[in-house]
């Protein structure tokens, strides 16, 4: 037994029991995640980020990189060109044209009456239309007296502006067009554009050859 002022015998146990102490503490520390409290964690490969991260310097990364939420980039984004292979990218708008026409047609008075009409499919993908469309028609006034003729382009059944009008004399042939633009959103996978055509005062028969003719030319550009 010590007497007073002097150091307590430590035993013959004591090494093993402070290798144990230690090993105890390096297990803890090993099983800890010093990293925690910023939202760092340590994996096999790599860590997981909790929390935000700023980079004041320089970042390269050599691997690929996968963005799930919204990335806000306030300055300039040089790539290498051809980088981009994301259809919304590399291929931002996509055009067409079509072409459609009728002959040997009669005009009545009244509203306007589709002559001619072609239905555009919309490519997947792509939300809305450009539209550029002209309409341009022939026809001969068989009656005895001037009479006038219309002609209408329509989009999806809305049509822009007037009428395209011309008064034509008697025995004649007359030469009307009509020319649009539209910005259509399609609510389906087509639309369509056509021609409508009728007369002012009295109805004009059909031409006996192809002096009664319609074309309709339209160009579209597809957006995202």
């Amino acid at each position: 037994m010590a007497n007073p002022g002097q150091f307590a015998p430590r035993g013959e146990d004591w090494v093993p029991r402070e290798l144990a102490a230690l090993r105890k503490e390096l297990n803890e520390l090993r099983a800890a995640n010093p990293f925690g409290a910023m939202g760092i964690k340590p994996m096999p490969d790599g860590l997981i980020v909790e929390g935000y991260e700023t980079v004041n310097g320089p970042l390269e990364v050599n691997g690929d990189s996968v963005f799930n939420g919204e990335l806000s980039i306030n300055g300039p984004l040089f790539l290498q060109p051809g980088s981009i292979e994301n259809d919304a990218l590399s291929n931002p708008l996509t055009p067409l044209v079509s072409h459609v026409d009728a002959s040997n047609f009669a005009l009545t008075t009244g509203p306007n009456v589709e002559k001619v009409r072609t239905t555009i499919t919309v490519p997947a993908g792509f939300t809305q239309a450009l539209i550029y469309a002209t309409a341009s028609m022939n026809a001969k006034n068989y009656n005895g007296s001037t009479d006038s003729m219309y002609l209408a382009c329509t989009v999806n059944g809305s049509t822009p502006g007037w009428s395209g009008q011309q008064s034509v004399p008697a025995g004649e042939v007359g030469h009307c067009t009509k020319t649009v633009a539209s910005l259509l959103s399609p609510a389906g996978t087509s639309f369509y554009v056509n021609a409508k055509a009728s007369s002012g005062a009295i109805d004009w028969a059909a031409s006996t050859g192809d002096q009664n003719s319609i074309n309709l030319d339209v160009m579209v550009l597809f957006l995202r």
